[in-house]
């Protein structure tokens, strides 16, 4: 089952079940530091004068950062709207736009938070199933390639 096709509460389901936990720590810790690097940074922009080279230089970080987990959103979006690609791309540029913009007034404050949290929630259930699927994968091969020997019980005599 691939990840566009696997149910989204049977991947949720993957990612925090007791085999699964280290993947998803890795995978939340890989995956989660994205979104929280570009909240960070979106909401030291206002405060940065925008003709310095340091705004600059932050905004594309923080548009790149968006674009890095706005594909596990997408994917994500596609199962939780029965297919539907607009629906989900729509999604997508909410969250991660509200993410960055948030910053730039203070009553929108508690909205990047929310989108934090969400973006959290869906890049460590992504990347986690994603860690976990790959060892799966991993552990089958090598068991394929490396059959254990048959022990044969010695004859009483």
């Amino acid at each position: 089952m691939t990840p566009t096709t696997r149910p989204v509460i049977r991947e949720i389901r993957m990612a925090f079940s007791a085999g699964n936990r280290l993947a998803s720590t890795i995978g939340g810790l890989m995956a989660t530091i994205v979104p929280i690097m570009v909240f960070s940074v979106t909401h030291a922009l206002p405060k940065i004068e925008w003709s310095t080279a340091t705004f600059w230089v932050l905004l594309v970080m923080a548009m790149g950062g968006g674009y890095f987990s706005m594909k596990s959103v997408i994917l994500y979006g596609v199962r939780v709207f029965q297919g539907d690609k607009g629906k989900a791309v729509c999604y997508a540029f909410l969250l991660e736009g509200m993410l960055i913009m948030s910053g730039m007034r203070e009553e929108f404050n508690w909205l990047g938070y929310a989108a934090l949290g969400y973006l959290c929630f869906i890049n460590t259930v992504s990347a986690g199933c994603a860690i976990a699927m790959e060892d799966k994968a991993f552990n089958s091969e090598r068991r394929a390639n490396n059959p254990r020997p048959i022990k044969r019980s010695k004859a009483k005599a």
